[in-house]
């Protein structure tokens, strides 16, 4: 699976330090979707994940997850 925030790049040039806080947060909440469904890390790319499943259900699953999650943050 790879993650990407929309619009970071546009967001860092306008105001940075709330872009980093935004990342961090990103961070953390994908960080935790993707353990509680065994995935691993690959790699990070910028505001962008590189994660890896043992089996295409877990990653589905993950992503549902990290979307409800980011949909309650920005709500």
């Amino acid at each position: 699976m790879f993650t990407d925030m929309v619009g970071f790049t546009a967001l860092s040039q306008r105001d940075e330090t709330l872009a980093l806080q935004l990342l961090e947060e990103h961070r953390a909440i994908i960080r935790s979707c993707i353990a509680s469904h065994n995935g691993r890390e690959i790699k990070t790319i910028g505001d962008g994940f590189l994660v890896e499943f043992a089996a295409c259900l877990a990653a589905v699953k993950s992503a549902v997850e990290i979307q409800v999650a980011l949909e309650e943050l920005n709500a």
